[in-house]
């Protein structure tokens, strides 16, 4: 028996004494090798652990922190919503960014805005394209890093967002994490199964369909659907000018109100009596006169005497 089959052999002993196979089958490499162009990592190479690399773990989740949420919908199906904690006390300027992009009616909100690209067992991003404004300026926190599954974090940029799939360190250099998705896990298996086209875009249209402020349970929003709808209702030209002229003339009441109250607090200042003594007897010229002649017969009086 030559090489080969000495090999064969002992290959064999050694899976019938239960250790790995040395070596992989073209077809294995193949399926690793098309894992690898979509993800940038070869399952052949093993990646290191947190605790290898030295990567701290991401806080642990506190009730009483801001959430927000984003109900995604694929075409005309709801997915499901999604809840974020928002580490606003470790990364206050860009959790703010985020938390103000998920508030509606912003300029910047992404309520009814498209999931733009999605990259299969890595992330999926939305907001605006990076680089189309200037430089978000934020103090970096290199302690919050993306080490973990739902990892929510936003660019350099401030205009776009990422969601990871898993632990996703290369945009460690591009993004900065804010948060981590609390509620809604399901959805994220969901989004990564969806199918992309040669641009990493979803092919069937993918939405943010409402988003804003929560609880850490998603349910309870900071505004309820009767305030959004009357928020964002349109005042017709004559009911704008009714209003205009109703609030005029509640400003023009209480102008009157204030000049009544000023004029009959100092009507009765102006009648009220003097209280800063006793009366005083008012002196004419007489008394004045009376006085000095009393004064002098007085001293008449004693030079006679004398």
């Amino acid at each position: 028996m030559g090489k080969g089959g000495t090999r064969f052999v002992g290959e064999a002993v050694g899976v019938r004494a239960g250790r790995a196979k040395a070596g992989l089958s073209a077809k294995q490499m193949a399926k690793d090798m098309e894992h690898f162009q979509k993800t940038g990592r070869h399952p052949a190479i093993p990646s290191r652990s947190e605790q290898d690399f030295g990567l701290p773990p991401l806080p642990i989740p506190i009730i009483h922190r801001p959430h927000v949420f984003l109900d995604l919908k694929a075409g005309s199906r709801p997915l499901g919503r999604l809840v974020i904690e928002i580490y606003e006390e470790l990364i206050p300027v860009a959790a703010q960014h985020f938390i103000n992009c998920c508030r509606p009616g912003m300029r910047d909100s992404l309520q009814s805005t498209p999931i733009r690209r999605i990259l299969p067992d890595l992330a999926f991003f939305g907001g605006a394209p990076q680089g189309s404004k200037a430089p978000l300026h934020m103090r970096r926190n290199t302690r919050l890093q993306h080490v973990e599954r739902g990892c929510c974090s936003i660019a350099v940029t401030g205009s776009e967002f990422a969601i990871c799939f898993t632990r996703s360190l290369p945009l460690d250099d591009t993004h900065q994490v804010v948060g981590r998705v609390r509620l809604g896990d399901d959805i994220l298996t969901e989004v990564n199964g969806l199918a992309t086209d040669a641009h990493d875009a979803p092919i069937q249209s993918l939405m943010i369909n409402d988003c804003g402020l929560t609880n850490h349970e998603g349910q309870h929003e900071a505004l309820s659907a009767e305030a959004r709808a009357a928020l964002d209702k349109k005042d017709t030209p004559e009911e704008a000018a009714a209003k205009l002229a109703a609030q005029a003339a509640a400003a023009g009441d209480s102008v009157r109100e204030a000049l009544q109250t000023g004029l009959s607090e100092k009507r009765k200042a102006e009648t009220a009596p003097l209280s800063r003594g006793p009366k005083r007897k008012a002196m004419g010229v007489h008394d004045v006169l009376g006085d000095l002649s009393a004064s002098a017969s007085s001293s008449s009086d004693e030079s006679n005497h004398a």
